[in-house]
């Protein structure tokens, strides 16, 4: 789905409203980031100028990885973005944050009933569905995106204020008829900063790594 607000440059951390901190752990990356920095300092001690080489490689391989495409052997239904896609449903139905905050959401077994309470489908994925609400479960959904915790993300930033589609970073989800076991996009670094670079965003480190 197309969001039509556009800027030219993403704004900076400090306009980031304080509800978009929900699902990320922004504590643990500033700690994490002054400890490193910490660490990076002590180049008096003997151990310094051995250690300091092997902070600085592991720095830059944090920053080279990606968000990781995580395999998944099994997700609780075989979903169909493209059946739901295709009758109109905007994204937001399910993923009920992604304009507003840094987490997007992903759809509780209370967000499907509100449509499938009822049999709108001969589908047996929706029986399951109902069999599963029925037993008082939820649904298990595994991500195939995975966030490096040293990297801040904002959906509320990219799809709210930069109007970016959903497929520039989850690729054609929108049309898939069941949810694939690896992200259809590697998201890794080089991925982001060329796209930062094409939109004339900030590439500044401390922009996505606090």
């Amino acid at each position: 789905m197309a969001y039509t607000t556009q800027v030219s440059i993403l704004p900076s951390r400090a306009a980031v409203p304080a509800n978009e901190e929900k699902g990320v752990s922004v504590g643990k990356l500033r700690s994490r980031s002054r400890g490193l920095w910490r660490a990076l300092r002590r180049r008096s001690s003997p151990a310094g100028p051995v250690a300091l080489p092997a902070l600085l490689l592991l720095f830059a391989l944090f920053c080279i990885s990606g968000c990781g495409r995580r395999t998944v052997k099994e997700q609780p239904l075989e979903y169909s973005h493209a059946a739901h896609v295709s009758k109109g449903l905007p994204c937001e139905l399910c993923h009920a944050t992604v304009a507003s905050e840094a987490f997007a959401g992903i759809p509780s077994i209370e967000t499907c009933m509100t449509c499938h309470q009822g049999q709108i489908t001969e589908s047996a994925q929706e029986e399951k569905l109902r069999r599963i609400a029925e037993a008082g479960g939820d649904l298990d959904w595994q991500p195939i995106f995975q966030l490096p915790t040293h990297v801040y993300f904002s959906h509320r930033r990219h799809v709210t204020l930069a109007g970016l589609e959903c497929r520039t970073c989850h690729g054609n989800l929108q049309d898939s008829t069941v949810l694939p076991s690896v992200a259809p996009i590697d998201m890794n670094m080089k991925f982001c900063v060329r796209c930062h670079e094409e939109r004339r965003a900030s590439v500044d480190c401390i922009s996505c790594h606090q």
